[in-house]
């Protein structure tokens, strides 16, 4: 009878503590930039600027006044925008866009409270690990793109052959960010968060195969990605639970 009153007293502590902590839910949205690798026997290819939209829901929990813990879920989609150039200089497409994966990501994340800037801005930096879940290749076959160019010299024209491999690598990936909260009532705060994620090894790839005019070899060049990709994400925070004093 005495061993289970402890045990009533302990899981009433527990709880109760439990219930102390502050919690909240983070929501948003933002865009990312996904860094790709070229490998290519000539200079042919090279990457346009391209911003991936990028959807965040997380919920957090204190651990003390200056640590917190977040689990969340996010969009995580790989593509590649890339210009066509032939070896001579003339410029057979300013932008070619390319699903390479899709994919979403689950994530885990250690906040530290660093510093209040001021009386309604706090600072936050995280630094946390997640996982690649539902990836897919959007194309089970490959797609064939061709562009032909009048100069004067004559026409000319290129041929590519691109194929999209979806997870290839890595899994794990880890993200290291630095987070502004604006108060703005008791239970609601603005958010704006930049940082970067990256996987442990290649992630994913493409390869494209190209040839030019009539020549009969076709060429290849290889797009690879471990997964690299800094973020800008503006959001909103809603805390139900104040720490107790």
């Amino acid at each position: 009878m005495k061993m289970k009153g402890i045990i009533t007293l302990i899981v009433f502590l527990f709880f109760n503590r439990l219930m102390a902590q502050q919690q909240g839910v983070d929501f948003g949205l933002g865009v990312k930039y996904d860094k790709f690798t070229i490998i290519q026997p000539e200079n042919v290819f090279k990457m346009n600027m391209d911003l991936g939209a990028l959807v965040f829901v997380s919920y957090s929990r204190s651990i003390n006044k200056k640590l917190s813990w977040e689990a969340g879920f996010a969009t995580n989609n790989y593509k590649v925008n890339f210009r066509i150039t032939s070896p001579t200089g003339v410029v057979f497409s300013e932008r070619e866009l390319v699903s390479v994966m899709r994919s979403n990501r689950l994530y885990a994340n250690i906040r530290h409270h660093s510093k209040q800037l001021s009386q309604k801005i706090f600072w936050v930096n995280t630094i946390g690990f997640s996982v690649l879940i539902g990836a897919k290749n959007p194309s089970d076959m490959i797609l064939e793109r061709q562009a032909t160019i009048n100069t004067s010299s004559g026409s000319q024209n290129v041929n590519i052959k691109v194929k999209t491999y979806g997870l290839t690598g890595s899994v794990l990936m880890f993200s290291l960010g630095s987070r502004l909260y604006y108060q703005i009532s008791q239970n609601y705060k603005l958010v704006a968060n930049l940082g970067f994620i990256t996987g442990t090894s290649e992630v994913t790839k493409v390869d494209i195969d190209y040839v030019f005019n009539s020549d009969p070899t076709y060429k290849k060049a290889i797009f690879s990605s471990n997964g690299f990709a800094p973020y800008l994400t503006f959001g909103a925070s809603y805390i139900w639970q104040k720490d107790k004093k």
